[in-house]
């Protein structure tokens, strides 16, 4: 999904009062449509339009986050938390960059040799 127009708003999960939109939102329960759902749902008892502009603008810093990771180097990688399995493409976590030799490979070989070496399917040819 893209942050701010097709994914989720939820209330921020640092406590800010306001809400976000992210890829991110495993695990978390109070999914609305809009940020202006999110913030009177959640934060009716603060300024409902500045709860919704400080959410825009949050979400404009994901979409520049998204962006930048767009634009990194496609690598193999393990997919440890979405789809169990390789992908190929440039959506790694940033601490993978740091370990790169154990997560991140230049061919199909060798993530699926090292991370899942039993799967038929490796990779996933999908973007996660």
């Amino acid at each position: 999904c893209r942050p701010g127009i097709d994914c989720p708003w939820y209330p921020d999960p640092q406590g800010a009062t306001h809400c976000t939109s992210s890829a991110n939102f495993a695990g978390i329960y109070n999914l609305h449509e809009t940020a202006d759902k999110c913030c009177q749902e959640h934060f009716s008892a603060v300024n409902t339009n500045s709860c919704v502009q400080s959410s825009v603008d949050d979400v404009e810093a994901e979409k520049a986050l998204v962006q930048e990771n767009l634009d990194r180097p496609r690598y193999y990688w393990p997919d440890l938390h979405g789809k169990k399995n390789c992908v190929f493409d440039s959506a790694y976590d940033e601490w993978m960059e740091g370990q790169r030799n154990s997560y991140l490979f230049d061919t199909e070989a060798g993530c699926c040799g090292l991370w899942y070496p039993t799967k038929s399917d490796c990779p996933e040819l999908e973007s996660p």
